[in-house]
């Protein structure tokens, strides 16, 4: 779920959360800094320096963005204003001008009061190559293009009369095609430019220089010096932003981190801060439910100050509560609910079917009070023997039965006493006759019984006699006698 939220611009000079800081000096005004992150967008006024341009340039240092080094100081190159360059003391010997920079050439400020003698000067392509030509402070290699050159067509005098005797610090001579090529620079143009903003064939073709400062990911006089860790930009004015590998290690040509930003930062250079509602490197993920709105977490972490909504738990309030749990970080358990205790309302603990019997209140936890029974305890004890309140409060059953003139299972409905009282009387006369009859039927049964016994007992005499004299007879037998097919034993072995 993405909630988009509409918050007012901080006013002209502000900026960051809750527009709590102020913009510094920048080259446009310190009014027109970036709202989010306090940038710049034009660079910094002359005289500061840095990713807010609240820093003022160190000793030696001046202009916009601290980019351009003092000239030559009559008290030395340290002590220039940070803000135009300029030299308090004055320049130093062989230099002149705001900034002491320019190098003095004697004979553009002597040029009419020399006398310069020549032999005869060439003409060619209706150029003459006179003898002032010399001194004209026009350098280059193409010479009959220009007509700046001093030629002679015989002899080669030239000859300068300074009038009277100066402190030089050199003097330099350039032969037909001796001016420096583009891209070089210094005694005998031996040297290379360096990283110019401008091109690396821009430098200044006497000492190197780069007018127009040095190109991104370079500094120094002579913008040959690579930016150190954690710099980055033209003439390495800007220091790197929060990196995820540590604010070294930015590239030092445009800012931008390798390995992404720190938690709480995003951006190419990451130096903007996590917007509200985000968090973590790159401010790539979004906040959890916290329970004061879901743009309060900790821009680093994801952590709600204030913990979690209702419905919502863990380290960053993104997990829904489990079935049973509810409310805030899910630290509450469901009531009685008629349909579980898993079946709650996450963010309220309402049962959406009500209670289970025996409980009611909003979140089914109050048990019913005397008197009452039932799902969400909304029906009455009916009339107990011992009291309305004696009900059980989940099916509404007397325990000790009905009071008196009461029947039915919940004891709510009304008997008639004199139809109960001449059926007891009726019931009374049934049970008298039915143990009548009982009585005597038992008796009967009794007497029955003893004639069974006696005649089992004579019945077992006479079998117990007619045994006895089947025994006494067994090996004899009645009647004449009859002669034997078998021999006597005489008991003689033979």
């Amino acid at each position: 779920m993405v909630n988009i939220i509409n918050l007012p611009a901080c006013a002209p000079g502000e900026f960051g959360r809750n527009c709590a800081s102020n913009c510094g000096y920048c080259q446009a005004g310190n009014t027109t800094c970036d709202t989010y992150d306090g940038h710049c967008p034009a660079g910094c006024a002359a005289g500061y320096k840095g990713d807010l341009c609240k820093t003022t340039c160190a000793p030696g240092e001046f202009g916009s963005n601290c980019t351009f080094n003092c000239g030559h100081c009559h008290d030395g190159n340290k002590t220039c204003d940070t803000y135009n360059g300029h030299c308090p003391a004055g320049c130093n010997a062989g230099y002149k001008g705001d900034i002491c920079k320019t190098g003095i050439n004697l004979i553009q400020l002597i040029r009419s009061d020399v006398k310069v003698t020549m032999a005869t000067p060439i003409v060619f392509h209706s150029n003459t190559y006179s003898k002032m030509n010399a001194i004209d402070n026009l350098i280059q290699n193409n010479t009959d293009a220009c007509g700046c050159c001093s030629a002679t067509v015989d002899n080669n005098l030239w000859e300068i009369d300074f009038g009277k005797k100066y402190l030089m610090n050199e003097i330099r001579i350039y032969g037909r095609g001796d001016a420096c090529a583009p891209g070089e620079f210094g005694r005998n143009c031996a040297s290379n430019c360096g990283y110019c903003q401008a091109g690396n064939t821009t430098c200044d073709t006497y000492d190197g220089h780069c007018p127009a400062g040095c190109a991104a990911g370079y500094k120094g006089d002579l913008c040959k010096t690579t930016c150190a860790p954690g710099e980055y930009g033209s003439n390495c004015t800007f220091n790197c932003g929060h990196c995820h590998d540590g604010n070294k290690t930015c590239d030092t040509y445009n800012g931008h981190c390798p390995a992404g930003c720190n938690a709480g930062y995003k951006g190419d250079i990451c130096k903007t801060e996590c917007f509200l509602g985000e968090y973590g490197p790159g401010c790539m993920s979004h906040c959890g439910q916290c329970s004061d709105g879901n743009t309060t977490c900790n821009v680093y972490s994801g952590h709600c100050p204030s913990g979690c909504a209702s419905g919502y738990k863990g380290d960053v309030c993104s997990i829904q509560c489990s079935p049973g749990e509810y409310g805030h970080g899910c630290t509450s358990h469901c009531g009685q609910c008629i349909d579980g205790n898993t079946t709650c309302n996450a963010y309220s603990g309402h049962c959406p079917s009500g209670c289970a019997p025996g409980y009611k209140g909003d979140v089914c936890f109050n048990s019913c009070a005397p008197g009452e029974f039932g799902p969400n305890c909304v029906s009455n004890c009916g009339n107990c023997y011992a009291g309305i309140t004696t009900c059980d409060i989940y099916n509404g059953y007397c325990l000790a039965g009905c009071a008196a003139g009461y029947k039915g299972d919940f004891c709510k409905i009304k008997s008639n006493q004199n139809k109960d009282q001449s059926t007891q009387n009726d019931g009374n006369t049934i049970a008298v006759v039915v143990a009548a009859v009982s009585s005597t039927l038992l008796f009967v049964s009794a007497i029955a019984n003893v004639v069974i016994v006696l005649l089992y007992c004579r019945r077992k005499a006479s079998l117990r006699k007619e045994e006895q004299k089947t025994d006494t007879n067994y090996f004899t037998t009645t009647g004449p006698s009859h002669a034997s097919d078998y021999d006597s034993l005489d008991g003689t072995e033979s």
